[in-house]
Protein backbone atom coordinates (compact mmCIF):
# COMPACT_ATOMS: atom_id res chain seq x y z
CA UNK A 1 0.00 0.00 0.00
CA UNK A 2 3.01 2.29 0.70
CA UNK A 3 4.68 1.77 -2.67
CA UNK A 4 1.28 3.02 -4.05
CA UNK A 5 1.25 6.38 -2.10
CA UNK A 6 4.60 7.17 -2.92
CA UNK A 7 4.06 7.68 -6.69
CA UNK A 8 1.07 9.21 -6.67
CA UNK A 9 2.86 12.26 -7.19
CA UNK A 10 3.98 10.86 -10.71
CA UNK A 11 0.17 9.82 -11.53
CA UNK A 12 -0.68 13.70 -11.01
CA UNK A 13 2.12 14.97 -12.98
CA UNK A 14 0.97 12.32 -15.89
CA UNK A 15 -2.62 13.33 -15.08
CA UNK A 16 -1.66 16.82 -16.17
CA UNK A 17 0.17 16.22 -19.09
CA UNK A 18 -2.72 14.10 -20.35
CA UNK A 19 -5.18 16.88 -19.66
CA UNK A 20 -3.01 19.10 -21.83
CA UNK A 21 -1.28 16.81 -24.38
CA UNK A 22 -3.14 13.77 -24.71
CA UNK A 23 -7.20 14.66 -26.10
CA UNK A 24 -5.54 16.63 -28.79
CA UNK A 25 -3.89 13.54 -30.18
CA UNK A 26 -7.45 12.17 -30.32
CA UNK A 27 -7.94 14.06 -33.68
CA UNK A 28 -5.17 12.97 -35.48
CA UNK A 29 -6.41 12.12 -39.10
CA UNK A 30 -9.53 13.60 -38.29
CA UNK A 31 -10.92 15.87 -40.58
CA UNK A 32 -11.71 19.35 -39.35
CA UNK A 33 -15.45 20.87 -40.13
CA UNK A 34 -16.37 24.11 -40.52
CA UNK A 35 -16.19 25.80 -37.25
CA UNK A 36 -13.39 23.78 -35.75
CA UNK A 37 -16.17 20.41 -35.18
CA UNK A 38 -15.31 17.06 -36.22
CA UNK A 39 -18.39 14.67 -36.51
CA UNK A 40 -17.43 11.11 -35.14
CA UNK A 41 -19.04 7.75 -35.92
CA UNK A 42 -19.72 5.66 -32.39
CA UNK A 43 -21.49 2.75 -34.19
CA UNK A 44 -23.31 2.07 -37.80
CA UNK A 45 -26.57 4.10 -35.86
CA UNK A 46 -24.39 6.62 -33.74
CA UNK A 47 -23.00 9.92 -34.79
CA UNK A 48 -21.22 13.14 -32.60
CA UNK A 49 -20.00 16.55 -33.34
CA UNK A 50 -17.22 17.18 -30.99
CA UNK A 51 -14.63 20.03 -30.85
CA UNK A 52 -11.41 19.11 -32.45
CA UNK A 53 -8.77 18.99 -29.82
CA UNK A 54 -10.84 18.74 -26.66
CA UNK A 55 -11.92 15.85 -24.39
CA UNK A 56 -15.12 15.79 -26.36
CA UNK A 57 -14.04 12.09 -28.32
CA UNK A 58 -12.44 10.82 -25.07
CA UNK A 59 -16.43 11.29 -24.11
CA UNK A 60 -17.84 9.56 -26.77
CA UNK A 61 -15.23 6.39 -26.07
CA UNK A 62 -15.95 5.81 -22.75
CA UNK A 63 -19.33 5.25 -23.70
CA UNK A 64 -19.23 3.31 -26.80
CA UNK A 65 -16.15 2.16 -27.34
CA UNK A 66 -14.43 1.40 -23.68
CA UNK A 67 -18.28 0.43 -22.98
CA UNK A 68 -17.66 2.08 -19.08
CA UNK A 69 -21.84 1.93 -18.88
CA UNK A 70 -22.55 -1.33 -20.21
CA UNK A 71 -23.61 -2.99 -17.56
CA UNK A 72 -26.45 -0.84 -17.28
CA UNK A 73 -30.24 -2.79 -17.72
CA UNK A 74 -32.05 -0.02 -19.60
CA UNK A 75 -35.83 -0.93 -20.51
CA UNK A 76 -37.45 0.71 -23.78
CA UNK A 77 -40.00 2.80 -20.81
CA UNK A 78 -37.52 4.04 -18.41
CA UNK A 79 -36.46 7.48 -17.44
CA UNK A 80 -33.22 8.28 -16.91
CA UNK A 81 -31.68 11.44 -15.22
CA UNK A 82 -28.12 12.25 -17.08
CA UNK A 83 -26.32 14.86 -14.43
CA UNK A 84 -23.33 15.97 -15.74
CA UNK A 85 -24.40 14.95 -19.12
CA UNK A 86 -21.42 16.98 -21.38
CA UNK A 87 -21.68 16.65 -25.13
CA UNK A 88 -24.61 13.90 -24.60
CA UNK A 89 -22.93 10.41 -25.05
CA UNK A 90 -24.74 8.86 -22.11
CA UNK A 91 -27.51 10.84 -22.88
CA UNK A 92 -27.88 9.17 -26.46
CA UNK A 93 -26.58 5.95 -25.81
CA UNK A 94 -29.91 5.91 -23.00
CA UNK A 95 -32.19 7.84 -25.25
CA UNK A 96 -31.81 4.97 -27.97
CA UNK A 97 -32.22 2.40 -25.74
CA UNK A 98 -35.07 3.84 -23.53
CA UNK A 99 -37.24 4.94 -26.61
CA UNK A 100 -40.39 5.15 -25.32
CA UNK A 101 -39.15 6.50 -22.29
CA UNK A 102 -37.45 10.21 -20.84
CA UNK A 103 -33.44 10.85 -20.56
CA UNK A 104 -33.31 14.68 -18.72
CA UNK A 105 -29.63 15.71 -18.87
CA UNK A 106 -28.09 18.32 -16.89
CA UNK A 107 -25.10 20.31 -18.27
CA UNK A 108 -23.81 23.03 -16.40
CA UNK A 109 -20.99 24.46 -19.37
CA UNK A 110 -23.03 26.47 -21.96
CA UNK A 111 -20.67 25.31 -24.55
CA UNK A 112 -20.99 21.62 -23.73
CA UNK A 113 -24.73 22.72 -23.00
CA UNK A 114 -25.06 23.31 -27.33
CA UNK A 115 -23.26 20.22 -27.94
CA UNK A 116 -25.46 18.24 -26.58
CA UNK A 117 -28.47 19.60 -28.32
CA UNK A 118 -26.76 19.49 -31.85
CA UNK A 119 -25.89 15.17 -30.72
CA UNK A 120 -29.62 14.84 -29.59
CA UNK A 121 -30.93 16.71 -32.97
CA UNK A 122 -28.01 14.58 -35.33
CA UNK A 123 -29.23 11.52 -33.85
CA UNK A 124 -32.58 11.70 -33.81
CA UNK A 125 -33.73 11.51 -30.48
CA UNK A 126 -36.76 13.68 -28.99
CA UNK A 127 -37.22 11.79 -25.79
CA UNK A 128 -33.85 14.03 -24.84
CA UNK A 129 -34.93 17.07 -22.77
CA UNK A 130 -31.69 19.32 -22.24
CA UNK A 131 -30.97 21.54 -18.53
CA UNK A 132 -28.55 23.84 -18.44
CA UNK A 133 -27.82 23.85 -15.18
CA UNK A 134 -24.85 22.51 -12.71
CA UNK A 135 -26.40 20.32 -10.16
CA UNK A 136 -25.17 21.25 -6.67
CA UNK A 137 -26.94 20.40 -2.52
CA UNK A 138 -28.09 24.23 -3.08
CA UNK A 139 -29.75 26.86 -5.34
CA UNK A 140 -27.25 29.62 -6.03
CA UNK A 141 -25.02 30.56 -8.61
CA UNK A 142 -21.40 29.45 -9.07
CA UNK A 143 -18.06 30.06 -11.28
CA UNK A 144 -16.76 27.61 -13.17
CA UNK A 145 -13.44 27.13 -13.66
CA UNK A 146 -13.07 26.23 -17.83
CA UNK A 147 -9.96 24.70 -19.28
CA UNK A 148 -8.79 24.88 -23.17
CA UNK A 149 -9.26 21.06 -23.74
CA UNK A 150 -10.90 19.19 -21.04
CA UNK A 151 -14.26 19.93 -21.39
CA UNK A 152 -15.48 18.16 -17.92
CA UNK A 153 -15.30 21.33 -15.67
CA UNK A 154 -14.79 21.03 -11.68
CA UNK A 155 -15.18 24.26 -9.04
CA UNK A 156 -12.93 22.17 -8.07
CA UNK A 157 -10.15 22.75 -10.49
CA UNK A 158 -7.85 25.99 -10.75
CA UNK A 159 -7.99 27.79 -14.36
CA UNK A 160 -7.39 30.61 -16.02
CA UNK A 161 -10.80 31.84 -16.67
CA UNK A 162 -14.16 31.17 -15.18
CA UNK A 163 -18.02 31.41 -16.13
CA UNK A 164 -20.94 31.81 -14.39
CA UNK A 165 -23.89 29.12 -13.96
CA UNK A 166 -26.53 28.54 -11.95
CA UNK A 167 -27.52 24.93 -9.47
CA UNK A 168 -30.29 23.46 -8.99
CA UNK A 169 -30.63 20.45 -6.35
CA UNK A 170 -32.08 17.10 -7.07
CA UNK A 171 -35.23 17.94 -4.85
CA UNK A 172 -35.95 20.76 -7.38
CA UNK A 173 -35.08 18.41 -10.07
CA UNK A 174 -38.16 15.49 -8.92
CA UNK A 175 -40.49 18.27 -8.33
CA UNK A 176 -40.23 20.33 -11.47
CA UNK A 177 -39.93 17.21 -13.74
CA UNK A 178 -42.70 15.59 -11.70
CA UNK A 179 -40.58 12.82 -11.37
CA UNK A 180 -42.36 9.83 -9.04
CA UNK A 181 -39.38 8.11 -9.54
CA UNK A 182 -36.11 7.18 -11.85
CA UNK A 183 -35.16 4.19 -13.67
CA UNK A 184 -31.46 5.16 -13.81
CA UNK A 185 -29.19 8.25 -12.35
CA UNK A 186 -25.57 8.91 -14.06
CA UNK A 187 -23.37 11.35 -12.25
CA UNK A 188 -20.47 12.92 -13.11
CA UNK A 189 -19.93 16.27 -12.01
CA UNK A 190 -16.27 15.81 -11.68
CA UNK A 191 -16.42 16.64 -7.67
CA UNK A 192 -19.57 17.65 -6.91
CA UNK A 193 -21.05 13.96 -6.41
CA UNK A 194 -20.22 14.04 -2.69
CA UNK A 195 -22.47 17.09 -2.24
CA UNK A 196 -25.23 15.97 -3.94
CA UNK A 197 -25.61 12.48 -2.60
CA UNK A 198 -25.23 13.88 1.19
CA UNK A 199 -27.53 16.35 0.41
CA UNK A 200 -30.43 14.51 -1.50
CA UNK A 201 -32.84 13.36 1.21
CA UNK A 202 -33.28 9.72 1.92
CA UNK A 203 -37.03 9.47 0.55
CA UNK A 204 -35.72 10.47 -2.64
CA UNK A 205 -32.75 8.05 -3.32
CA UNK A 206 -35.59 5.36 -2.37
CA UNK A 207 -37.70 6.38 -5.77
CA UNK A 208 -34.12 5.90 -7.77
CA UNK A 209 -33.80 2.44 -8.71
CA UNK A 210 -30.14 2.30 -9.85
CA UNK A 211 -27.54 4.98 -9.84
CA UNK A 212 -23.72 5.11 -11.73
CA UNK A 213 -21.76 8.08 -10.38
CA UNK A 214 -18.12 9.07 -11.04
CA UNK A 215 -16.09 9.52 -8.17
CA UNK A 216 -13.23 11.62 -8.26
CA UNK A 217 -10.84 11.18 -5.07
CA UNK A 218 -8.14 13.01 -6.52
CA UNK A 219 -10.36 16.24 -6.60
CA UNK A 220 -11.10 16.81 -2.51
CA UNK A 221 -8.30 16.53 -0.29
CA UNK A 222 -9.42 14.52 2.80
CA UNK A 223 -12.78 13.01 0.62
CA UNK A 224 -12.83 9.63 -0.33
CA UNK A 225 -15.29 7.52 -2.34
CA UNK A 226 -16.27 5.26 1.20
CA UNK A 227 -18.03 8.11 2.54
CA UNK A 228 -20.69 8.00 -1.01
CA UNK A 229 -20.38 4.23 -0.70
CA UNK A 230 -21.75 4.66 3.14
CA UNK A 231 -24.41 7.24 2.32
CA UNK A 232 -26.19 4.52 -0.47
CA UNK A 233 -25.79 1.85 1.44
CA UNK A 234 -27.67 3.26 4.39
CA UNK A 235 -30.30 4.22 1.59
CA UNK A 236 -30.89 0.53 0.84
CA UNK A 237 -28.87 0.68 -2.27
CA UNK A 238 -26.42 -2.62 -2.98
CA UNK A 239 -22.95 -0.93 -3.76
CA UNK A 240 -20.39 -1.80 -6.03
CA UNK A 241 -17.20 -0.33 -7.23
CA UNK A 242 -15.76 -0.76 -10.83
CA UNK A 243 -12.09 0.67 -10.62
CA UNK A 244 -10.51 1.37 -14.18
CA UNK A 245 -6.97 0.42 -13.62
CA UNK A 246 -5.09 2.74 -14.90
CA UNK A 247 -7.37 5.63 -15.10
CA UNK A 248 -8.28 4.78 -11.29
CA UNK A 249 -4.59 5.00 -10.86
CA UNK A 250 -3.85 8.66 -12.82
CA UNK A 251 -6.94 10.02 -12.69
CA UNK A 252 -8.48 8.87 -9.04
CA UNK A 253 -11.20 7.78 -10.59
CA UNK A 254 -13.11 5.12 -10.95
CA UNK A 255 -17.71 4.10 -10.94
CA UNK A 256 -20.09 3.61 -8.14
CA UNK A 257 -22.85 1.13 -9.10
CA UNK A 258 -25.87 1.41 -6.47
CA UNK A 259 -28.95 -0.59 -7.31
CA UNK A 260 -31.91 -1.62 -5.33
CA UNK A 261 -32.80 -4.95 -4.89
CA UNK A 262 -35.10 -6.57 -6.59
CA UNK A 263 -37.69 -6.98 -3.67
CA UNK A 264 -37.09 -2.74 -2.94
CA UNK A 265 -37.28 -1.08 -6.16
CA UNK A 266 -40.84 0.68 -6.45
CA UNK A 267 -43.63 -1.15 -8.75
CA UNK A 268 -44.15 0.54 -12.29
CA UNK A 269 -47.76 0.59 -11.75
CA UNK A 270 -49.25 4.04 -10.62
CA UNK A 271 -45.86 5.85 -12.22
CA UNK A 272 -47.44 8.77 -14.19
CA UNK A 273 -45.23 9.13 -17.64
CA UNK A 274 -45.79 12.29 -20.09
CA UNK A 275 -45.19 11.47 -23.86
CA UNK A 276 -41.52 12.15 -24.71
CA UNK A 277 -41.29 15.45 -26.18
CA UNK A 278 -38.79 16.89 -28.54
CA UNK A 279 -35.16 17.50 -27.76
CA UNK A 280 -34.66 21.16 -25.61
CA UNK A 281 -34.69 23.20 -23.02
CA UNK A 282 -38.24 23.63 -22.67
Amino acid sequence: MGGIFQIRPLFRIIRKATLRYYFPLLYIGERRREGGETIIRADAATSFRTRTNTSDKYAVMEVFFRKEYGDLKIGERDVILDIGANIGAFSVYCAQRASLGRVISYEALPANFGMLLKNAKLNGLPNIRARNLAVWDRSTRVRLPVGDSYTGVSIFRKEKRAVGVRTTTLEEIFRKERLSRVDVMKLDVEGAEYEIIAGAPAGLLERIRTIVLEYHDGLRPGKHRTEIEARLRGAGFAVRVKNRSLDNLVFDTGLIYATRPRAQQIKKRGFSRREPEAAGTK
